[in-house]
């Protein structure tokens, strides 16, 4: 397995530069860029999304990554080339099922709207962003539709970013932390006791920080 190892990882190495430029094209945008150029960027972040999935949907043109995925299941494969197997598969079989016309518009879609909520943000008019974080949401859950699901549409989004977690665990996490923090909040706000920002400020020892946090 060395071989196709040596193989899928130099394919990972060409999808990380595509994915850096496209990171660093889209910084721009946010930082740079002029605000006119906003419709030329977009058309630009689009093609370089689709060229991305399409070239990870690519790894697995000659049944490499299927290969791979075999001898992962049948234990031949360990350490970290398991893990780098095991979420390239992952990732693999989210992609293959969104169409690249999809991918298209999502991405150009986002970069565009991008430009209208710092604008909406700016001027604090949240109208102006709506219509847009309208198209955003509808195209969202058209993709969990193309990824597919068992209970929440957002068990699919949600698993990009938490592989395995769902939308019920996540609403069960945060009913915990809004038992706890709105009477604690409650609690702060009717103290009498009244901090004095001063203090917040200043050098503290990293082991002091540390004692804080926990």
């Amino acid at each position: 397995m060395k071989k196709e190892l040596e193989e899928l990882k130099r394919k990972l190495h060409e999808i990380s530069h595509l994915g850096s430029i496209l990171a660093l094209a889209s910084w721009d945008q946010e930082v740079n860029m002029p605000p006119k150029g906003t419709s030329a960027r977009a058309v630009s972040i689009s093609y370089l999304s689709a060229t991305l999935h399409n070239k990870f949907i690519a790894i697995n043109s000659n049944r490499l990554l299927t290969k791979l995925n075999n001898a992962l299941a049948s234990g031949k494969i360990k350490g970290p080339d398991a893990v780098i197997v095991s979420e390239t598969w992952r990732t693999y079989s989210r992609e293959k099922k969104l169409p690249e016309k999809f991918v298209r518009e999502l991405s150009e879609t986002c970069s565009k709207a991008q430009s209208v909520w710092a604008k909406a943000r700016e001027n604090n008019d949240f109208k102006l962003f709506l219509p847009w974080l309208r198209k955003i949401v509808n195209l969202k859950k058209q993709e969990a539709e193309y990824i597919g699901y068992k209970e929440s549409p957002y068990d699919a989004l949600l698993d990009t970013f938490e592989p395995g977690m769902t939308a019920r665990e996540v609403s069960e996490i945060f009913e915990g932390f809004k038992a706890f923090l709105i009477p604690f909040l409650k609690s702060i706000r009717q103290s009498k006791i009244k901090m004095d920002p001063k203090k917040l400020k200043g050098r503290f020892p990293l082991y002091t920080q540390k004692t804080f946090n926990e």
